[in-house]
């Protein structure tokens, strides 16, 4: 779920179900609600982020340098790697069936308060 508070309405990215939308009407029925279809939900996409994050000294030992990872709402996992051209197939091949989105990614850069 997210606010769009300019909208000013509540955005619900959900697997559709029977019955799911009137639920959630009904519970909030002062608030104005926008439903967004998900193909996965965000405890499976979560599995499969966490599981990429589980593998990422895997990765670097195979010259595939994570930078990041995260999940698109009801999408995909994205995958933040330095070569996407080079490495994408490489890494969909290893997770038959799940959904990945591997795009460009750049290491973090911390900044000093001093």
């Amino acid at each position: 779920m997210a606010l769009d508070l300019p909208a000013g309405f509540l955005l619900v990215h959900r697997v559709p179900t029977s019955g799911l939308d009137a639920e959630v009407a009904a519970m909030v029925p002062q608030v104005a609600v926008r439903f967004v279809d998900a193909v996965y939900s965000a405890r499976q996409l979560n599995t499969w982020n966490d599981q990429v994050g589980v593998d990422a000294g895997w990765w670097q030992r195979r010259d595939v340098v994570v930078h990041g990872r995260y999940v698109r709402f009801g999408e995909c996992v994205v995958v933040e790697v330095e070569h996407p051209q080079r490495d994408a197939a490489r890494i969909v091949a290893q997770y038959h069936g799940v959904p990945l989105c591997v795009e460009q990614g750049y290491p973090a850069v911390f900044l000093n308060a001093d």
